[in-house]
């Protein structure tokens, strides 16, 4: 099965840099599934001595410190994709 076109132009863009700077490339890097994000971002939480907390922890203190330094709602509702900015408050 081949991959889709879309998929053959990028790989054949990144092949084209990796050329360009003298690297040799098989594909294009992936971005790590959530299970491995997960894994990677409670091992860094252990080597910097940190508490464990969860990723998603992360968002949540974003938009904590957005309003604390009296950013719009509306600001802070578009950095989260969220259409109502009611939502935001929830």
């Amino acid at each position: 099965m081949s991959a889709p076109p879309f998929r053959r132009r990028t790989r054949s863009r990144y092949r084209a840099r990796a050329r360009r700077h003298g690297v040799q490339a098989l594909a294009p890097p992936r971005c790590a599934p959530p299970a491995d994000a997960r894994r990677l971002f409670k091992r860094a939480l252990g080597k910097a001595k940190l508490p464990a907390f969860r990723l998603y922890d992360l968002r949540h203190t974003f938009a904590s410190l957005l309003l604390a330094a009296s950013a719009p709602i509306t600001y802070v509702s578009a950095q989260f994709g969220h259409v109502n900015p009611s939502t935001t408050l929830r």
